[in-house]
């Protein structure tokens, strides 16, 4: 494949790793695959610049280090996946690196001398001894999407996600065991092929795709551009009438500090039900008659009732303490997602209802 053809897949991988490390970085599994996919930049990089630069022996023999140490990642990553312990993966870890790391300083130092003066390939003995981690990866990563495949996946996007694993895990644990089968034949690994050479570029997509899907997910979230976040917006405009009416209910900020766009909800409801409440003595009494009908009509009534109140409340007129007949709106209900659901009904009447009011 020619080193032109690999700069828009280097290009996305940096972009993917990049953005990993700044915005997916919680858990001990996200910060593996941010290493794993930062070694593996760092191999395609200077690979691509040793090759240009006319060196290509060179930069496959950088590669394959760089791969060294991206092994090591992986074989933690599937041992996690298998349901190892966090903290003795981490200790194991600096193990796996330690031994990578060796044997690509020995690699580099000595392969020269054992291709020219011994006229063996060192560097292909340790690609093909490299494989043999990633066959017990691929069957461990196998095993377990096997396992939430059968017990865990649910949602249909779960069980696209495990079944693309499994593909994955199983295509690259046979890819090894060829690769290993091709070398004691005199196939060095670093002709593979044209089949499994594509073949490997079309998983690496498959792995760059799967990865990026928490990192999309993450912009999504810090743009608001996500569920919760669209929620927000919503209420925003009800919110900050209500709260500018009876500034009272808004909490305090160093409750629970910066918790995000859920949190962020949590509140606006907390507070805006929180306001209902305040309001609801100032609330225009119904029409004798008409309460039924106004129960029937919709949240638009009540919305306006609301308009009114904050009008009186400002004004300083007394309450006049009705029971209003859409109240439930205000307390949300029997449960949270029942009384959000009522909030977001309300605060799409809500511009309406404030334009009619004045």
């Amino acid at each position: 494949m020619s080193v032109w053809i690999m700069f828009p897949v280097i290009l996305t991988i940096a972009a993917i790793t990049v953005g990993r490390w700044f915005l997916v970085a919680d858990s001990v599994t996200d910060r593996m695959i941010n290493h794993a996919w930062a070694w593996n930049l760092c191999g395609l990089a200077l690979y691509v610049a040793a090759a240009a630069a006319g060196a290509a022996q060179l930069g496959q023999r950088l590669f394959l280090c760089c791969g060294l140490m991206t092994t090591a990642v992986v074989l933690v990553l599937a041992q996690l996946a298998a349901g190892a312990d966090p903290e003795v993966m981490l200790r194991r870890q600096k193990i796996y690196a330690a031994v990578a790391a060796v044997s690509s300083i020995l690699t580099l130092i000595f392969s020269p001398f054992a291709r020219n003066v011994l006229h063996v390939g060192l560097d292909e003995i340790v690609w093909t001894l490299s494989e043999l981690p990633m066959v017990a990866s691929g069957y461990l990563v196998a095993h377990a999407s096997l396992r939430e495949l059968r017990t865990a996946a649910r949602m249909t996007k779960e069980k696209l996600t495990y079944s693309a694993l499994l593909f994955l895990a199983v295509y690259w644990a046979a890819a090894a065991v060829v690769t290993v089968v091709r070398a004691l034949f005199g196939v060095p690994p670093s002709h593979p092929g044209n089949v499994l050479a594509n073949s490997s570029f079309f998983c690496v997509l498959i792995i760059a795709t799967l990865t990026a899907i928490p990192l999309f997910t993450a912009v999504l979230t810090r743009a608001g551009l996500d569920k919760t976040g669209r929620r927000c917006r919503r209420l925003r405009p009800l919110w900050c009438d209500l709260t500018a009416a009876v500034p009272e209910v808004v909490l305090s900020r160093s409750d629970d500090g910066d918790g995000g766009a859920a949190s962020r909800l949590y509140r606006m409801t907390v507070e805006i039900q929180d306001a209902l409440l305040h309001l609801k003595p100032y609330m225009p009494s119904p029409a004798p008659g008409r309460e039924a009908a106004d129960a029937g009509h919709g949240v638009g009534d009540y919305a306006r009732q609301i308009a009114h109140a904050i009008r009186s409340r400002a004004a300083g007129l007394r309450p006049v303490a009705p029971t209003a007949p859409f109240a439930a709106v205000a307390t949300g209900g029997h449960d949270r997602a029942n009384g959000l659901r009522q909030l977001l009904e309300l605060a799409r009447e809500w511009p309406k209802a404030r334009a009619d009011v004045g």
